[in-house]
């Protein structure tokens, strides 16, 4: 039974600051984007509107995928992800030609927008690898794996 292998949590436990906090990283995804968009000397949702979307997308199913697996599981969410790293690289990137600190940003924009779209579907699949692989395995279910077969005497 799933249910008794699980220890519920006493009613009111989780503060209204800690349920705050574990939002931080999709609103600091949200504002990374945004702030993407507006610095962007080459207006990079104009021009490629496809990779920058599904890349943000991409991101933000995976920390509220993390946010609904620690919820369920009674795990620690934490507030910051290195998921977040290379979303604030291509920021920083376009601000700095935004204020003037370079002629042009140092990485391409599209490449910057490619190698977002590469590491998100590479994380996204790492995550759904885990989630299936760990659910799986608790109930005792192969799936996406081949058992060894047992050894005969």
């Amino acid at each position: 039974n799933l249910s008794a292998c699980v220890r519920k949590p006493k009613h009111g436990t989780v503060s209204a600051a800690t349920l705050a906090a574990n939002l931080f990283p999709c609103l600091y995804l949200f504002a990374l984007a945004w702030a993407w968009f507006f610095f962007s000397p080459g207006r990079i949702l104009a021009s490629a509107p496809w990779i920058t979307l599904t890349s943000i997308g991409l991101l933000s199913a995976y920390l509220v995928g993390r946010l609904i697996t620690a919820h369920l599981l009674l795990m620690d969410f934490p507030v910051v992800h290195t998921a977040l790293a290379l979303p604030t690289l291509a920021v920083a990137n376009s601000a700095l030609a935004h204020f003037g600190l370079l002629p042009a940003p140092p990485v391409d924009e599209l490449t910057a927008a490619y190698a977002l779209l590469a590491a998100s579907v590479i994380l996204y699949t790492h995550f759904a690898h885990d989630v299936i692989s760990g659910f799986t395995t608790h109930l005792g279910i192969n799936v996406l794996s081949i058992p060894y077969p047992p050894k005969t005497k």
